[in-house]
């Protein structure tokens, strides 16, 4: 990105590659439980598809679901809440060995 692109809306600054990834997710919040799913997904985040999604700055624990193994689980915090869709979440605790299995899922994904 050269400097003059730094600050502009609409430029895409994301430090992880995404990709497309549609799958099941389990959102722990307080006593709550939600269903939602992914669309996209990386080492950093997910964009989480959910009617009524939380606030930015909300944190809760996620549950993704990886075809037959055990789910992906991650302390997320909302980065962004986009209306009509969910939110863009971050990582902000994985486990490594769960890092481990989200880096060779998104390498086996379409680029």
């Amino acid at each position: 990105m050269s400097p003059g692109e730094q600050g502009l809306p609409g430029v895409d600054r994301r430090e992880y590659f995404r990709a497309r990834y549609f799958s099941d997710v389990e959102i722990a919040w307080g006593s709550s439980v939600l269903k939602a799913r992914t669309n996209d997904i990386s080492l950093g985040g997910m964009l989480v598809e959910l009617e009524n999604p939380l606030w930015v700055g909300a944190e809760f624990e996620a549950r993704v679901a990886v075809g037959e193994s055990p789910p992906v689980e991650a302390v997320c915090v909302v980065k962004q809440v986009i209306p009509g869709v969910g939110m863009g979440v971050e990582f902000t605790d994985l486990k490594p060995a769960d890092h481990n299995r989200l880096r060779k899922l998104i390498e086996s994904l379409p680029h």
